[in-house]
Protein backbone atom coordinates (compact mmCIF):
# COMPACT_ATOMS: atom_id res chain seq x y z
CA UNK A 1 0.00 0.00 0.00
CA UNK A 2 3.04 2.21 0.56
CA UNK A 3 5.74 3.24 -2.48
CA UNK A 4 8.45 2.70 0.04
CA UNK A 5 9.87 1.91 3.37
CA UNK A 6 10.59 5.41 3.92
CA UNK A 7 6.86 6.25 4.01
CA UNK A 8 6.63 3.49 5.92
CA UNK A 9 8.99 4.89 9.05
CA UNK A 10 7.38 8.08 8.56
CA UNK A 11 3.91 6.75 9.37
CA UNK A 12 4.88 4.27 11.90
CA UNK A 13 6.13 7.65 13.96
CA UNK A 14 2.55 9.15 13.53
CA UNK A 15 0.76 6.06 14.63
CA UNK A 16 3.15 5.77 17.94
CA UNK A 17 2.35 9.09 18.71
CA UNK A 18 -1.21 8.82 18.64
CA UNK A 19 -1.69 5.35 20.16
CA UNK A 20 0.45 6.72 23.00
CA UNK A 21 -1.27 9.87 23.30
CA UNK A 22 -4.93 8.14 22.92
CA UNK A 23 -4.37 5.54 25.64
CA UNK A 24 -2.43 8.38 28.07
CA UNK A 25 -5.81 10.15 27.90
CA UNK A 26 -7.74 7.58 28.50
CA UNK A 27 -5.79 6.95 31.78
CA UNK A 28 -5.92 10.69 32.74
CA UNK A 29 -8.97 11.75 32.13
CA UNK A 30 -11.30 8.36 32.50
CA UNK A 31 -9.15 5.28 33.49
CA UNK A 32 -12.48 3.16 33.41
CA UNK A 33 -14.76 5.44 35.76
CA UNK A 34 -16.59 7.41 32.97
CA UNK A 35 -16.91 4.60 30.43
CA UNK A 36 -20.25 4.43 28.12
CA UNK A 37 -21.64 1.07 27.35
CA UNK A 38 -23.98 0.31 24.93
CA UNK A 39 -26.36 -2.60 24.01
CA UNK A 40 -23.14 -4.19 22.53
CA UNK A 41 -21.95 -4.83 26.22
CA UNK A 42 -25.01 -6.67 27.23
CA UNK A 43 -24.96 -8.88 24.07
CA UNK A 44 -20.66 -9.44 24.95
CA UNK A 45 -21.78 -10.59 28.54
CA UNK A 46 -24.56 -12.68 27.86
CA UNK A 47 -22.50 -14.59 25.27
CA UNK A 48 -19.97 -15.41 28.16
CA UNK A 49 -22.44 -16.38 29.94
CA UNK A 50 -24.06 -19.00 27.73
CA UNK A 51 -26.98 -17.20 27.05
CA UNK A 52 -25.88 -16.56 23.48
CA UNK A 53 -25.98 -13.59 21.45
CA UNK A 54 -29.03 -11.92 23.33
CA UNK A 55 -30.59 -8.76 24.21
CA UNK A 56 -33.61 -7.51 26.43
CA UNK A 57 -35.03 -4.09 25.10
CA UNK A 58 -38.29 -2.65 25.53
CA UNK A 59 -39.74 -5.79 26.73
CA UNK A 60 -38.55 -8.03 23.48
CA UNK A 61 -35.73 -10.58 24.28
CA UNK A 62 -33.64 -9.39 20.48
CA UNK A 63 -31.51 -12.59 19.13
CA UNK A 64 -29.78 -10.72 16.25
CA UNK A 65 -30.49 -7.02 17.53
CA UNK A 66 -27.32 -6.09 15.95
CA UNK A 67 -24.29 -7.26 13.89
CA UNK A 68 -21.92 -9.15 15.26
CA UNK A 69 -18.39 -8.41 14.98
CA UNK A 70 -18.24 -5.61 17.37
CA UNK A 71 -20.32 -7.84 20.49
CA UNK A 72 -17.92 -11.12 19.87
CA UNK A 73 -14.81 -9.63 19.69
CA UNK A 74 -16.20 -7.97 22.98
CA UNK A 75 -16.59 -11.17 24.33
CA UNK A 76 -13.53 -12.27 22.85
CA UNK A 77 -11.57 -10.01 24.70
CA UNK A 78 -13.46 -10.24 27.81
CA UNK A 79 -12.83 -13.78 28.05
CA UNK A 80 -8.99 -13.48 28.21
CA UNK A 81 -8.91 -10.44 30.01
CA UNK A 82 -11.86 -11.23 32.98
CA UNK A 83 -14.02 -8.91 31.43
CA UNK A 84 -11.50 -5.66 31.10
CA UNK A 85 -12.83 -2.34 29.98
CA UNK A 86 -9.60 -1.09 29.92
CA UNK A 87 -8.18 -4.11 27.44
CA UNK A 88 -11.21 -3.36 25.10
CA UNK A 89 -10.48 0.61 25.31
CA UNK A 90 -6.73 0.00 24.51
CA UNK A 91 -7.75 -1.93 21.35
CA UNK A 92 -9.86 0.97 20.40
CA UNK A 93 -7.24 3.19 20.86
CA UNK A 94 -4.46 1.10 18.75
CA UNK A 95 -6.90 0.33 15.59
CA UNK A 96 -7.93 3.92 15.63
CA UNK A 97 -4.26 4.79 15.41
CA UNK A 98 -3.96 2.19 12.30
CA UNK A 99 -6.02 4.65 10.75
CA UNK A 100 -3.25 6.72 10.03
CA UNK A 101 -1.69 4.25 7.36
CA UNK A 102 -5.15 4.17 5.68
CA UNK A 103 -5.38 7.70 5.17
CA UNK A 104 -2.40 7.42 3.93
CA UNK A 105 -2.82 5.23 1.26
CA UNK A 106 -5.60 6.18 -0.13
CA UNK A 107 -4.05 10.13 -0.15
CA UNK A 108 -1.32 8.89 -1.99
CA UNK A 109 -3.50 7.57 -5.08
CA UNK A 110 -4.79 11.58 -4.50
CA UNK A 111 -1.85 13.86 -3.91
CA UNK A 112 1.76 14.22 -2.90
CA UNK A 113 3.83 12.43 -0.29
CA UNK A 114 3.97 15.55 1.51
CA UNK A 115 0.08 16.14 1.59
CA UNK A 116 -0.55 12.71 2.14
CA UNK A 117 1.75 13.01 5.57
CA UNK A 118 -0.19 15.94 6.40
CA UNK A 119 -3.59 14.31 5.98
CA UNK A 120 -2.94 11.06 8.22
CA UNK A 121 -1.77 13.27 10.80
CA UNK A 122 -4.46 14.98 11.17
CA UNK A 123 -7.51 12.44 10.07
CA UNK A 124 -5.60 9.85 13.27
CA UNK A 125 -6.53 12.55 15.90
CA UNK A 126 -10.25 12.95 14.60
CA UNK A 127 -11.79 14.61 17.63
CA UNK A 128 -15.02 12.56 17.33
CA UNK A 129 -13.10 9.32 16.58
CA UNK A 130 -10.82 10.22 19.31
CA UNK A 131 -13.64 10.14 21.76
CA UNK A 132 -15.04 7.11 20.81
CA UNK A 133 -12.01 5.36 21.09
CA UNK A 134 -11.10 6.40 24.60
CA UNK A 135 -14.42 7.09 26.36
CA UNK A 136 -17.46 5.00 24.55
CA UNK A 137 -17.05 0.64 23.95
CA UNK A 138 -18.76 1.14 20.69
CA UNK A 139 -18.61 0.31 17.32
CA UNK A 140 -17.49 3.06 15.38
CA UNK A 141 -13.85 2.91 15.10
CA UNK A 142 -14.06 -0.43 13.68
CA UNK A 143 -16.72 0.30 11.33
CA UNK A 144 -14.50 3.27 10.32
CA UNK A 145 -11.39 0.86 10.02
CA UNK A 146 -13.26 -1.89 8.09
CA UNK A 147 -14.97 0.96 5.22
CA UNK A 148 -11.79 3.15 4.78
CA UNK A 149 -9.40 -0.06 4.39
CA UNK A 150 -12.07 -1.40 2.04
CA UNK A 151 -11.81 1.87 0.24
CA UNK A 152 -7.90 1.64 0.22
CA UNK A 153 -7.75 -1.79 -1.16
CA UNK A 154 -10.35 -1.02 -3.92
CA UNK A 155 -7.85 2.00 -4.89
CA UNK A 156 -4.90 -0.68 -4.81
CA UNK A 157 -6.55 -3.24 -7.16
CA UNK A 158 -7.24 -0.32 -9.12
CA UNK A 159 -3.66 -0.08 -10.03
CA UNK A 160 -2.20 -3.85 -9.44
CA UNK A 161 -4.75 -6.06 -10.40
CA UNK A 162 -4.49 -9.26 -9.45
CA UNK A 163 -6.56 -11.90 -7.70
CA UNK A 164 -4.67 -11.91 -4.00
CA UNK A 165 -5.91 -7.99 -3.84
CA UNK A 166 -9.45 -9.25 -5.18
CA UNK A 167 -9.60 -11.34 -2.22
CA UNK A 168 -8.30 -8.83 0.11
CA UNK A 169 -11.08 -6.58 -0.65
CA UNK A 170 -13.61 -9.33 -0.35
CA UNK A 171 -12.23 -10.08 3.22
CA UNK A 172 -12.05 -7.20 4.69
CA UNK A 173 -15.58 -6.03 3.28
CA UNK A 174 -16.93 -9.50 4.36
CA UNK A 175 -15.90 -8.26 7.70
CA UNK A 176 -17.22 -4.75 7.03
CA UNK A 177 -20.84 -6.25 6.93
CA UNK A 178 -20.08 -7.82 9.78
CA UNK A 179 -19.78 -4.77 11.78
CA UNK A 180 -22.14 -2.51 9.50
CA UNK A 181 -24.58 -3.13 6.79
CA UNK A 182 -24.50 0.65 5.71
CA UNK A 183 -21.78 -0.13 3.36
CA UNK A 184 -23.41 -2.70 1.17
CA UNK A 185 -24.92 0.30 -1.50
CA UNK A 186 -21.08 1.17 -2.00
CA UNK A 187 -19.87 -2.70 -2.58
CA UNK A 188 -22.43 -3.07 -5.21
CA UNK A 189 -20.92 -0.23 -6.86
CA UNK A 190 -17.65 -1.56 -6.71
CA UNK A 191 -18.49 -4.53 -7.98
CA UNK A 192 -20.66 -2.32 -11.26
CA UNK A 193 -17.35 -0.14 -11.52
CA UNK A 194 -14.85 -3.51 -11.68
CA UNK A 195 -17.36 -4.64 -14.49
CA UNK A 196 -18.07 -1.14 -16.26
CA UNK A 197 -14.38 0.60 -15.73
CA UNK A 198 -12.40 1.47 -18.77
CA UNK A 199 -9.31 -0.09 -19.59
CA UNK A 200 -7.56 -3.45 -21.36
CA UNK A 201 -8.65 -5.76 -19.14
CA UNK A 202 -10.65 -8.61 -20.32
CA UNK A 203 -14.15 -9.76 -19.83
CA UNK A 204 -13.21 -12.64 -18.27
CA UNK A 205 -10.43 -11.38 -15.88
CA UNK A 206 -12.92 -8.93 -14.84
CA UNK A 207 -15.64 -11.17 -14.07
CA UNK A 208 -12.71 -13.46 -11.89
CA UNK A 209 -12.19 -10.73 -9.67
CA UNK A 210 -16.03 -10.01 -8.93
CA UNK A 211 -16.43 -13.51 -8.66
CA UNK A 212 -13.30 -13.31 -5.63
CA UNK A 213 -14.22 -10.22 -3.92
CA UNK A 214 -18.35 -11.99 -3.84
CA UNK A 215 -17.65 -15.43 -2.73
CA UNK A 216 -14.97 -14.46 -0.27
CA UNK A 217 -16.92 -11.61 1.30
CA UNK A 218 -20.13 -14.44 1.58
CA UNK A 219 -17.62 -16.90 3.05
CA UNK A 220 -16.85 -14.22 5.77
CA UNK A 221 -20.21 -13.37 5.88
CA UNK A 222 -21.17 -16.61 5.93
CA UNK A 223 -21.96 -17.97 9.54
CA UNK A 224 -24.11 -15.07 10.75
CA UNK A 225 -26.25 -16.36 8.14
CA UNK A 226 -26.37 -19.92 9.26
CA UNK A 227 -26.33 -19.12 12.58
CA UNK A 228 -29.52 -16.68 12.31
CA UNK A 229 -31.30 -19.67 10.31
CA UNK A 230 -31.13 -21.92 13.11
CA UNK A 231 -32.11 -19.54 15.28
CA UNK A 232 -35.20 -17.99 13.49
CA UNK A 233 -35.56 -21.08 11.24
CA UNK A 234 -35.26 -18.80 8.32
CA UNK A 235 -33.42 -15.90 6.18
CA UNK A 236 -32.16 -13.24 8.58
CA UNK A 237 -29.54 -11.22 6.92
CA UNK A 238 -28.58 -8.72 8.79
CA UNK A 239 -29.34 -6.86 12.39
CA UNK A 240 -33.10 -7.05 13.22
CA UNK A 241 -33.16 -3.08 14.58
CA UNK A 242 -32.85 -2.23 11.45
CA UNK A 243 -36.79 -1.74 10.90
CA UNK A 244 -36.67 0.46 13.97
CA UNK A 245 -34.24 2.36 12.40
CA UNK A 246 -36.29 3.25 9.74
CA UNK A 247 -39.01 4.40 11.99
CA UNK A 248 -36.64 6.87 13.89
CA UNK A 249 -36.14 8.78 10.85
CA UNK A 250 -39.73 8.49 9.23
CA UNK A 251 -42.37 9.49 11.14
CA UNK A 252 -44.50 12.46 11.77
CA UNK A 253 -42.34 13.65 14.54
CA UNK A 254 -39.36 13.07 13.13
CA UNK A 255 -36.44 14.69 13.84
CA UNK A 256 -33.67 12.81 11.46
CA UNK A 257 -32.10 11.25 14.38
CA UNK A 258 -33.13 8.92 17.49
CA UNK A 259 -32.93 12.34 19.71
CA UNK A 260 -34.96 15.54 19.28
CA UNK A 261 -33.98 18.96 20.09
CA UNK A 262 -35.54 18.89 23.81
CA UNK A 263 -33.15 16.20 24.37
CA UNK A 264 -35.58 13.34 24.56
CA UNK A 265 -35.13 10.01 23.10
CA UNK A 266 -37.35 10.18 19.68
CA UNK A 267 -38.95 7.32 21.25
CA UNK A 268 -41.02 9.04 23.86
CA UNK A 269 -43.43 10.62 21.11
CA UNK A 270 -44.32 6.81 19.27
CA UNK A 271 -47.96 6.57 19.48
CA UNK A 272 -49.56 4.13 22.49
CA UNK A 273 -51.32 1.91 19.62
CA UNK A 274 -47.75 1.79 18.03
CA UNK A 275 -46.03 1.08 21.26
CA UNK A 276 -49.20 -1.72 22.32
CA UNK A 277 -48.90 -3.53 18.66
CA UNK A 278 -45.04 -4.22 19.13
CA UNK A 279 -45.45 -4.90 22.74
CA UNK A 280 -47.48 -7.97 21.14
CA UNK A 281 -45.29 -9.07 18.55
CA UNK A 282 -41.62 -11.28 18.28
CA UNK A 283 -38.45 -9.78 16.81
CA UNK A 284 -38.87 -10.84 13.17
CA UNK A 285 -42.42 -9.75 13.28
CA UNK A 286 -41.44 -6.41 14.88
CA UNK A 287 -39.25 -5.97 11.64
CA UNK A 288 -42.03 -6.92 9.87
CA UNK A 289 -44.29 -4.18 11.23
CA UNK A 290 -41.73 -1.29 10.93
CA UNK A 291 -41.32 -2.24 7.23
CA UNK A 292 -44.87 -2.30 6.78
CA UNK A 293 -45.33 0.87 8.64
CA UNK A 294 -42.40 2.83 6.67
CA UNK A 295 -43.98 2.00 3.13
CA UNK A 296 -47.35 3.04 4.55
CA UNK A 297 -45.74 6.20 5.63
CA UNK A 298 -44.21 6.52 2.06
CA UNK A 299 -47.27 6.21 0.76
CA UNK A 300 -49.17 8.11 2.66
CA UNK A 301 -47.19 10.86 3.16
CA UNK A 302 -44.48 10.94 0.47
CA UNK A 303 -43.85 14.87 0.37
CA UNK A 304 -43.19 14.35 4.42
CA UNK A 305 -40.61 11.57 3.46
CA UNK A 306 -39.09 13.89 1.07
CA UNK A 307 -38.89 16.50 3.13
CA UNK A 308 -37.38 14.34 5.92
CA UNK A 309 -34.87 12.97 3.33
CA UNK A 310 -33.14 16.09 2.16
CA UNK A 311 -33.35 17.12 5.94
CA UNK A 312 -31.61 14.04 6.93
CA UNK A 313 -29.02 14.35 3.90
CA UNK A 314 -28.59 18.08 4.52
CA UNK A 315 -27.38 16.90 8.29
CA UNK A 316 -25.35 14.53 7.44
CA UNK A 317 -22.60 16.91 6.53
CA UNK A 318 -23.70 19.62 8.14
CA UNK A 319 -25.39 20.73 11.60
CA UNK A 320 -28.57 19.48 12.73
CA UNK A 321 -30.26 21.28 15.95
CA UNK A 322 -29.88 18.54 17.50
CA UNK A 323 -26.26 18.25 16.97
CA UNK A 324 -24.17 17.69 20.22
CA UNK A 325 -27.01 18.25 22.71
CA UNK A 326 -25.92 15.34 25.11
CA UNK A 327 -22.02 16.64 25.27
CA UNK A 328 -20.32 19.82 26.67
CA UNK A 329 -20.61 23.02 24.63
CA UNK A 330 -17.22 23.62 24.43
CA UNK A 331 -16.87 20.31 22.24
CA UNK A 332 -19.40 21.52 20.32
CA UNK A 333 -17.70 24.59 19.78
CA UNK A 334 -14.43 22.80 19.13
CA UNK A 335 -15.99 20.57 16.51
CA UNK A 336 -17.95 22.92 14.85
CA UNK A 337 -14.50 25.21 14.27
CA UNK A 338 -12.93 22.23 13.23
CA UNK A 339 -15.31 21.02 10.90
CA UNK A 340 -16.20 24.36 9.13
CA UNK A 341 -12.77 24.57 8.43
CA UNK A 342 -12.50 21.15 7.30
CA UNK A 343 -15.40 21.48 4.60
CA UNK A 344 -14.22 24.58 3.57
CA UNK A 345 -10.86 23.15 2.56
CA UNK A 346 -12.46 20.10 1.49
CA UNK A 347 -14.67 21.73 -1.39
CA UNK A 348 -10.77 23.76 -2.80
CA UNK A 349 -9.81 20.16 -2.71
CA UNK A 350 -11.76 18.11 -4.32
CA UNK A 351 -12.20 20.93 -7.48
CA UNK A 352 -8.27 20.78 -7.88
CA UNK A 353 -8.29 17.04 -7.81
CA UNK A 354 -11.13 16.63 -10.53
CA UNK A 355 -8.79 18.80 -13.20
CA UNK A 356 -6.85 15.87 -13.39
CA UNK A 357 -8.61 13.38 -15.86
CA UNK A 358 -6.34 10.08 -15.01
CA UNK A 359 -7.77 10.57 -10.99
CA UNK A 360 -11.00 10.16 -12.33
CA UNK A 361 -11.37 6.62 -11.14
CA UNK A 362 -10.22 7.27 -7.57
CA UNK A 363 -12.24 10.31 -7.37
CA UNK A 364 -15.44 8.37 -8.73
CA UNK A 365 -14.40 5.53 -5.99
CA UNK A 366 -14.50 7.95 -3.26
CA UNK A 367 -17.38 10.08 -4.49
CA UNK A 368 -19.34 6.92 -4.66
CA UNK A 369 -18.36 5.70 -1.07
CA UNK A 370 -19.20 8.93 0.45
CA UNK A 371 -22.78 10.03 -1.63
CA UNK A 372 -23.28 6.03 -0.51
CA UNK A 373 -23.31 6.34 2.51
CA UNK A 374 -25.36 9.74 2.79
CA UNK A 375 -28.26 8.31 1.65
CA UNK A 376 -28.30 5.58 3.56
CA UNK A 377 -28.85 7.46 6.69
CA UNK A 378 -30.82 9.63 4.70
CA UNK A 379 -33.61 7.06 3.76
CA UNK A 380 -33.28 5.71 7.53
CA UNK A 381 -31.73 8.30 10.16
CA UNK A 382 -28.62 10.34 11.16
CA UNK A 383 -26.42 11.36 13.68
CA UNK A 384 -23.70 13.23 13.66
CA UNK A 385 -21.26 10.41 14.14
CA UNK A 386 -22.79 8.95 11.21
CA UNK A 387 -20.40 11.25 8.84
CA UNK A 388 -17.15 10.52 10.84
CA UNK A 389 -17.12 7.11 8.52
CA UNK A 390 -16.56 9.80 6.15
CA UNK A 391 -14.14 12.72 7.42
CA UNK A 392 -11.09 11.36 7.24
CA UNK A 393 -11.60 11.06 3.30
CA UNK A 394 -12.60 14.74 3.71
CA UNK A 395 -9.05 15.58 5.62
CA UNK A 396 -7.59 14.59 2.88
CA UNK A 397 -9.07 16.80 0.36
CA UNK A 398 -9.25 19.79 3.24
CA UNK A 399 -5.29 19.06 3.00
CA UNK A 400 -4.90 19.15 -0.44
CA UNK A 401 -6.97 22.16 -0.86
CA UNK A 402 -4.94 24.12 1.62
CA UNK A 403 -1.85 23.52 -0.21
CA UNK A 404 -3.46 24.63 -3.13
CA UNK A 405 -4.23 28.03 -1.07
CA UNK A 406 -1.01 28.38 0.86
CA UNK A 407 0.20 27.72 -3.19
CA UNK A 408 -1.92 30.50 -4.78
CA UNK A 409 -0.66 32.98 -2.22
CA UNK A 410 2.56 32.22 -2.16
CA UNK A 411 3.83 32.87 -5.84
CA UNK A 412 1.18 35.45 -6.17
CA UNK A 413 3.25 37.36 -4.00
CA UNK A 414 6.41 36.73 -6.33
Amino acid sequence: MFDSRQNVKKIFVIFLIAFFAKVSSFFIFNHGRDIQIFEYEYIAKNLLAGEGFLYNFGGTSYRAFVQPFYPVFTAVIYYFTNSSHIAMMIIQCFISSLLCFIVYSIALRLTGEKEAFWAAAISVFHPGLTVYSIFKLHPLVFDTFFYLLTVALILRLFRSFGNKNALLIGIVSGFALLSRSTIIPFLLFVVTFIFFMPGKIRFKTRYRYIVIICLSAFLIYLPWLVRNYRVFKGFVFMQTCSGENLWVGNNSAASGSAILKSGESIHTKMPSEIHDSLMNLDELNQVKYYKEYFMNFIKKQPFLFLGLFFKKFYYFWWFSPHTGILYDESWLFIYKIYYRIIALFFGIGFISVLKDRQKYPVLLTIFCYMVSLSIVHAIVNVDTRHRWTVEPLMIIFAVIGLSKFFNYFKYSKC
